[in-house]
């Protein structure tokens, strides 16, 4: 596996199971705690990274592969190759005393004959005692690539000494847990091999995104139609009527009369667009938290709520929410139980946190777009889609808060 594709696996799963995706190697070692046995993996969680550091609990044990997360060996192969354990020389009284496992391990792989020793002696056999504890790869196979990869030579019959040393003495849960907390601890991850390649991987993702846009385009703009030019018409005829006529549907319009800075970005106006647009919840006090430094330009847009918004530029704030490691709050979670019993099983448990929080955000827009966000959020909009999501919003208030705080981080 190459360098861009580990990087892009990494993010991958971060993002599938909902976890923080921005410090790389808090993000190895989650990979790490999300994907071993014998141990309680909550437990482990909530002492490396505490309480409050989330990730998705119910999607992660419901994960098909035995819990493996990352994928085959390979995959894993590539990630311990950026982890280091040499240090750990300094700390083999600590180890003696405590670790059992660990001080077991690298003693069957010297008597054994696949130590490297000395300081890279360490590394590997926490590379080692991390793949026997990896959920769904086979141990020996596991070894013999981890040392044949390392010693370039075939290592078969030492790993078969070494695996059946490691049978003659079992550990207790409790000890293996200890182990696991001290090796993720002490590991020492390559952050800047992984941060020069993590620039690559974002290049590429931009450059696909715009690639799949420019598809969508041609594929619904190519050919030309009465319908689309009538509708491009009226856009633009619905912007020129604001601006001459001082109104503020428009997107065009809203900032016309506003006279916005000059200086403010364009996702800063998105976002107070998007909010003079809601006409379900009570909007204009979270007008502050997005422009906190302009109370006069603020108290003018709360004077002019939008009734028919421009449906791209709404679409833009809605695609742009993530959660990113927050938890789901109890709305959006009652969402997905209430108004996805219409969607196949299979496609619900592929849909992301952060595509549950779009298609939630998407059912709460005007009555004139809300279907159509949706549609581009979830891919698929029916007639019993479309009557859960009405009777939902009419009988559960939307979720101000918990939306404003990731509205601002968007």
């Amino acid at each position: 596996m190459d360098a861009c594709t580990l990087v892009s696996t990494l993010l991958q799963v971060g993002e599938r199971f909902n976890t923080r995706t921005d410090d790389l190697a808090r993000l190895v070692r989650k990979l790490c705690a999300m994907s071993v046995r014998y141990v309680n993996r909550r437990e482990l969680w909530s002492s490396l990274f505490g309480e409050d550091e989330f990730v998705h609990w119910d999607l992660l044990e419901k994960h098909p592969g035995n819990g493996n997360v990352v994928g085959d060996l390979s995959a894993w192969l590539a990630i311990l190759s950026v982890c280091g354990w040499n240090h750990l020389s300094r700390h083999e009284g600590e180890i003696a005393a405590g670790y059992a496992s660990l001080l077991g391990i690298r003693k069957n792989m010297r008597d054994s004959g696949v130590d490297a020793g000395g300081d890279e002696g360490w590394t590997l056999a926490c590379q080692a005692l991390i793949l026997t504890l990896v959920r769904g790869l086979p141990g020996l196979h596991s070894l013999e690539m981890l040392t044949c990869n390392y010693f370039k030579r075939n290592t078969h019959e030492q790993c078969m000494q070494l695996l059946a040393k490691q049978a003659d003495t079992s550990y207790t849960p409790e000890e293996q847990l200890a182990t696991l907390r001290f090796v993720l601890e002490k590991v020492e991850v390559n952050v800047r091999f992984l941060a020069q390649n993590l620039a690559v991987v974002k290049a590429r993702r931009e450059e696909r995104d715009l690639c799949l846009k420019l598809k969508s385009v041609v594929a619904i703009r190519g050919r030309p139609r009465l319908r689309d030019r009538v509708t491009l018409h009226t856009e633009e005829a619905k912007t020129q009527a604001d601006i001459a006529l001082s109104t503020w549907e428009s997107y065009a319009g809203w900032s016309y009369l506003h006279t916005l800075p000059s200086t403010l970005s364009e996702g800063v106006k998105h976002k107070l667009y998007f909010l003079s647009s809601q006409s379900t919840w009570e909007w204009r006090n979270h007008l502050t938290r997005v422009l906190p430094s302009a109370p006069g330009i603020v108290t003018k847009i709360a004077q002019y709520p939008v009734t028919n918004p421009d449906l791209a530029v709404i679409l833009k704030v809605v695609t742009r929410l993530k959660m990113d490691g927050a938890a789901p709050f109890p709305e959006m979670s009652r969402f997905k139980t209430e108004c996805f019993a219409a969607l196949p099983v299979s496609h619900v448990q592929r849909m992301t946190l952060s595509e549950i929080l779009q298609a939630y955000v998407a059912a709460y827009q005007a009555p004139a777009i809300w279907k159509d966000v949706f549609r581009s959020v979830v891919g698929v909009l029916s007639v019993t889609l479309i009557r859960a999501c009405e009777q939902f919003v009419r009988e559960v208030p939307f979720a101000a808060e918990p939306f404003a705080q990731l509205l601002i981080r968007a």
